[in-house]
């Protein structure tokens, strides 16, 4: 019998119990769920029964002193960190990490959990996939399942933090692209934030759901109070407005320049508070860069599309400050943005896995798995110093890129499965059975054949 296990996550909960109602249908497997929200545990308490659900929150916190030896293997100060909505200065989230780590290693050992399937972006997550690693008696494999990004239809299994590791397949895969695929970075370009934040259908949704729908009950770790979210939903209004009337430097008046390019990450995001952790200040990381560039050079900042209206004038006036620094207008033709840079720079954005394809040198400072493409590298603190400037610093990487397999040739591509995570798709048969397929996989011993 195999136990595996699937972290609840707001709207991923449903597509994750289709796949898991699959699985089911297969013989020897049990399904298990953690999870924190009340209303998702009573839905899935029916479903799957009550012993195979394990509620995490808020309520009755408590932990026992013996068992402190678990306690000790985990950093604490950092889960604080990377969630998004728990508190650093709060005893009682302090306390519900400690409960809540107890709560799980007990739910893993005494259900004999051999996987769990969830994402890295909260703090429970975090202590899920630390308690798998750090503890191997357990015999439990924590896996990250992720679209690739490009193209959208393939997937793999990450098996850390930073997403650089994966789960290894037993036959390999040869990909070919299709040229008629997507991808999610310009997806994500098409957004038109302004056009879709004024709308009336959206402020109808928000308000809605902030003052007549309730999804959090009171003891849900992952709420934030109703105070705050109206505070931040009107805050997000007024940096949106300023956001388009600060300054901004167009491609035309870039022409023939030199430059190189800086993108932000969407801020909290597991990108930048897990992935990117210890460079989560991205205006040190900015002024590191641009500390390389001879006077001859500029340095353009590109915001997120997803983050306008998530940043004051005042952080971007702290980038704008230094010579020869520009915004980007957010309307840019992206292809020719990066097409025209000398490199471009990110703590792990899908931009950076963008211009590594279209052979334009792109730096990532987390660890990433495009770094095994041709032109992505990525670099530290310490290679910033080391280097003279910025034709020092391309030259230093790209002088081993001849190493590097195309893309479709990557260890990555080789070991990645087809299926839909996100979009329209997701939920259509036959796209399920193949991901399931996948799922399966991850849990075959060597001599098993799915």
């Amino acid at each position: 019998m195999k136990n595996i296990c699937f972290i609840a996550n707001f709207e991923k909960t449903s597509y994750f119990s289709a796949i898991a109602d699959n699985i089911l249908k297969q013989q020897g497997y049990k399904v298990y769920w953690i999870v924190v929200n009340k209303k998702q545990h009573t839905h899935l308490k029916s479903k799957y029964g009550n012993d195979k659900v394990c509620l995490i929150n808020k309520e009755n916190l408590n932990y026992d002193n013996s068992s402190n030896f678990i306690l000790t293997k985990f950093k604490f100060n950092e889960f604080l960190l990377q969630d998004r909505s728990l508190n650093t200065s709060s005893t009682e989230d302090w306390k519900y990490l400690k409960s809540s780590t107890l709560k799980i290693y007990n739910f893993i050992k005494n259900n004999k959990i051999q996987f769990i399937y969830g994402e890295i972006t909260w703090a429970h997550e975090l202590i899920c996939f630390n308690i798998s690693k750090k503890f191997k008696e357990l015999n439990c494999k924590f896996y990250y399942p992720s679209t690739i990004r490009f193209p959208l239809n393939r997937f793999v299994f990450f098996t850390n933090e930073n997403q650089s590791e994966y789960f290894i397949r037993k036959n390999k895969q040869n990909v070919k692209l299709d040229a008629q695929i997507g991808d999610y970075l310009n997806l994500v370009e098409k957004i038109k934030p302004k056009s879709i934040f004024f709308s009336k259908n959206f402020l109808f949704f928000k308000f809605k759901k902030l003052f007549f729908e309730s999804y959090f009950d009171k003891h849900d770790p992952t709420k934030i109070n109703k105070l705050d979210r109206i505070y931040k939903l009107i805050q997000k209004y007024l940096n949106f407005l300023i956001f388009y009337i600060i300054n901004k430097v167009n491609l035309n008046k870039l022409e023939n320049k030199k430059y190189v390019v800086y993108f932000l990450q969407k801020k909290p995001e597991a990108a930048i508070d897990v992935k990117g952790i210890y460079y989560e200040n991205q205006f040190i990381n900015f002024l590191n860069i641009w500390r390389l560039l001879p006077s001859d050079f500029k340095i353009i900042l590109k915001e997120h599309p997803n983050s306008i209206g998530d940043n004051s004038y005042f952080f971007y006036r702290k980038f704008l400050n230094l010579n020869n620094a520009y915004l980007i207008d957010d309307k840019v033709d992206f292809n020719r943005l990066i097409s025209n840079s000398f490199a471009t720079f990110s703590v792990a954005s899908s931009a950076s896995f963008q211009s590594a394809l279209k052979n334009i040198p792109s730096f990532t400072l987390a660890k990433t798995y495009f770094n095994e493409f041709k032109y992505s590298s990525r670099i530290s603190i310490e290679d910033l110093k080391s280097s003279n400037d910025i034709y020092d610093l391309t030259e230093l990487f790209l002088k081993n890129d001849y190493q590097k397999k195309n893309f479709e040739s990557t260890t990555v591509m080789q070991n990645s499965f087809e299926g839909f995570l996100i979009g329209n798709d997701r939920f259509n048969k036959n796209n399920l059975e193949l991901v399931t397929a996948g799922f399966l996989e991850t849990t075959l011993d060597e001599n098993e054949i799915l």
